[in-house]
């Protein structure tokens, strides 16, 4: 029996298995971790922990479920299985891959907002702050964040994803990308659980941080 045959068998999303999808969740946490101490090392001179002991931040392991549920290939817009745009001229080509990138900054914007005042609401604490940032608009929306964040995140889509997924499909065994979720996205949950205990009961953990200038 072939690989690909083997492979339907498994649990999956539109044709992404739910194992090599949570291997990726646990990257795009890890390289939503890496950014988002990228962004404090170029406008605040330091890197810290951001609130959690692993260096994973569960709202980025969405991205690989969006991308397979919402999004598909940016060059052919997928929702839910289904094209959007019919063609596959570079006019549809172009439009779709615009269409994802504003949906993903869309989200950036409207995500970052809500969670941040959330934040303040529940636990009195703010998180993060872009005031001090050139066309910010308060304390948790500014045009460079929104746009690095979803650019990152379109970026990941169109270059990163698929060919990633097949590169676990012929290297990564299925049962070792099983363990891998069944270790990791427990510990990476536990740890954001532990996040919202610590700033509901003592404010907003940091766990580490490095002043670099």
């Amino acid at each position: 029996m072939n690989e690909a045959v083997e492979q339907k068998k498994h649990a999956g999303i539109y044709g992404y298995e739910l194992a090599y999808l949570g291997v990726l969740a646990v990257i795009t946490a890890f390289i939503g971790w890496l950014a988002e101490n990228f962004g404090c090392l170029v406008f605040d001179g330091r890197i810290d922990s951001r609130y959690h002991i692993l260096p994973l931040i569960p709202p980025y392991a969405l991205i690989p479920v969006a991308a397979a549920v919402i999004f598909g290939d940016p060059d052919r817009w997928t929702f839910c299985g289904r094209r959007v745009f019919k063609k596959d001229t570079t006019a549809c080509k172009i439009l779709s891959n615009l269409c994802v990138l504003v949906i993903c900054c869309a989200v950036v914007f409207i995500g970052e907002f809500c969670a941040g005042n959330l934040y303040e609401i529940l636990f009195g604490e703010v998180l993060w702050n872009y005031s001090s940032q050139p066309l910010s608009f308060g304390k948790y929306n500014a045009i460079i964040p929104t746009v690095g964040y979803g650019g990152g995140a379109w970026l990941l889509m169109k270059f990163v994803y698929k060919p990633l997924m097949n590169i676990m499909r012929r290297k990564l065994r299925y049962k070792t990308a099983v363990i891998i979720c069944a270790v990791v996205l427990p510990l990476m949950l536990a740890d954001a659980a532990a996040m919202l205990i610590q700033t509901a009961t003592a404010g907003a953990p940091m766990y580490w941080r490095l002043d670099i200038f």
